[in-house]
């Protein structure tokens, strides 16, 4: 891929991309790729039903800063968090109380149709539990719901700071 090209890759992503297909492609990896959105809008909305990323919303004695990208306790510690820890949280949060599948997180985690799946998002789960979780061993925030996913149970309170 040449400077130029990459350049304008980067604009696209920027102003809202959120995929590339580079060529020569592969018409199956096209069409995967377009039914991955398709199943994300149809299983969350739109990206203009999404989240407001200024909000700051509170759970269990969790602050989340959204658009800060910051998750602390009430009392001020702050909670280090990968990009798809952030990421996981955030559509935990946006769909909370909703049973939510392995491969719809991972559309949302990986962005792509050929992401690894299942254990991954598991293990992902398992990290972001030991970091908010006051039990591991009988987690109350993100419940597990055999055999279907995962639940955020906690309330969400959504404030102004």
């Amino acid at each position: 891929m040449t400077s130029g090209a990459i350049l304008w890759l980067i604009v696209g992503l920027e102003l809202g991309a959120d995929d590339y297909v580079s060529k020569p492609f592969n018409p199956r990896e096209l069409m995967a790729r377009i039914r991955a959105v398709l199943r994300r809008v149809r299983v969350f909305g739109s990206p203009s039903e999404a989240m407001d990323p200024s909000r700051v919303v509170c759970f269990e004695g969790y602050r989340f800063n959204l658009r800060a990208r910051e998750l602390s306790t009430d009392d001020g510690k702050s909670i280090s968090l990968t990009d798809n820890e952030y990421t996981i949280l955030s559509v935990f949060i946006r769909f909370h109380g909703k049973t939510l599948s392995r491969d719809q997180l991972a559309d949302f985690v990986h962005h792509s149709e050929n992401a690894p799946l299942g254990r991954k998002i598991d293990l992902l789960v398992s990290r972001l539990r030991h970091k908010i979780e006051a039990d591991i061993g009988n987690p109350r925030i993100i419940q597990t719901v055999w055999r279907k996913g995962y639940r955020f149970s906690a309330q969400v309170i959504e404030t102004d700071r």
